[in-house]
């Protein structure tokens, strides 16, 4: 789903997608056999779905540029900045 689409929804709606983007990154990342991406755990581990939805669209204000990429790719780079993980965010197209 595109930024632009999930940015209408209440924000019970975007917790509850970004509750679904958090849960399938952590199961990738908890089945990865080397620690690069175990980072995810325990950037989003102990935080409340408001606390998340708060992180992705504070990223995501000041980035419009971006808004018509994947909300789950771009999840993903709002977790790494918030929580100081190297992620070097291409240009966009």
């Amino acid at each position: 789903m595109k930024i632009s689409k999930s940015k209408q929804f209440s924000a019970l709606l975007q917790e509850t997608y970004i509750a679904g983007m958090n849960d399938a990154l952590n199961i990738f990342a908890a089945g990865k056999q080397d620690e690069a991406d175990k980072w995810i755990i325990e950037c989003s581990n102990n935080k409340t779905l408001r606390e998340l939805r708060t992180i992705f669209n504070n990223w995501l204000k000041n980035r419009p540029e971006y808004w018509h990429w994947s909300a789950a790719t771009l999840y993903v780079y709002s977790l790494a900045d918030a929580c100081g993980h190297e992620a070097d965010l291409p240009p966009p197209d």
